[in-house]
């Protein structure tokens, strides 16, 4: 909100502009299925954490000028955040099967716990972080903001978030339940009758 308000002067139309991303992403999420059964979830996971942040570091460079490219941008985000947040919730079946096959347990509830407790997590220390940077910039609210506010407001959705998925992409690309390992772990579950 901070972003649209006091660097591109487009407060009116944040909710037209998430709208933009929020249906570029329900619209790619097709793409996203088809890519991750052709290729694997984890590959396709980190080619799109790692293109990602170049769509959201070019938000750095955008200021009240930008009002036409701004829905560009959102529109190409949106592709990129449906993989963001589809892609690591479809992968944990495979854990939970790979789990099975080790532990003979089929423990669902304690993989999707786990994750739900850690994007929680993650969320919270995202908006206390964002807070931290905030105070350090100078940013206070309803005011005219310094360039060395506008600049931390531009890094904290631009580079900032960036960087964070391209940690993402760099876990994906270590990820070890690759396309063919989870088609021998299925193999193994019929073979055994799990």
């Amino acid at each position: 909100a901070y972003y649209f308000k006091y660097i591109l002067n487009m407060q009116a139309q944040q909710t037209s502009i998430f709208l933009t991303l929020f249906s570029a992403a329900i619209f790619a999420m097709p793409l996203w299925v088809m890519l991750s059964k052709k290729f694997g979830k984890s590959e396709v996971y980190t080619i799109a954490m790692t293109i990602y942040p170049m769509v959201l570091c070019s938000l750095f460079f955008l200021g009240p000028d930008s009002c036409k490219l701004i829905y560009l941008i959102s529109a190409v985000a949106g592709i990129f955040h449906a993989a963001a947040l589809m892609i690591p919730w479809a992968i944990i079946p495979d854990v939970v099967e790979y789990d099975q096959l080790k532990t003979g347990k089929r423990r669902e509830g304690l993989f999707y716990g786990g994750t739900t407790f850690s994007y929680k997590l993650a969320s919270g220390l995202a908006i206390f972080i964002s807070g931290i940077v905030l105070s350090l910039v100078g940013f206070e609210a309803n005011i005219e903001q310094s360039e060395a506010v506008k600049n931390g407001l531009r890094f904290l959705i631009g580079p900032g978030a960036g960087a964070l998925l391209l940690l993402g992409a760099y876990m994906g690309s270590r990820y070890p339940l690759t396309r063919e390992t989870h088609k021998k772990i299925l193999l193994e579950l019929k073979e055994k009758g799990l």
